[in-house]
């Protein structure tokens, strides 16, 4: 697929509405877990954080990761 769409997921998203938006991510999981584009880990709790340096020192929070979600989104449609 490098660099090319793929066009069941593109149709996913395109489709998508807010109602239905967990089972839509979930089946883009799935295709790129097919298509080996992506892969399932478990890491341990103590692992996983954000540097206090990133999002300019103010950590990460709930709120702060749906706003830039939303920006992210709202560049793409």
């Amino acid at each position: 697929m490098s660099g090319n769409k793929d066009d069941f997921i593109v149709k996913l998203l395109s489709d998508a509405q807010e109602s239905r938006i967990v089972s839509v991510v979930q089946k883009v999981l799935q295709r790129l877990l097919d298509k080996k584009i992506a892969y399932r880990m478990r890491i341990p709790p103590k692992l996983v954080g954000v540097h206090p340096a990133n999002r300019d020192g103010q950590g990460c929070t709930d709120a702060a990761v749906h706003r830039l979600a939303e920006g992210m989104y709202s560049l793409c449609f």
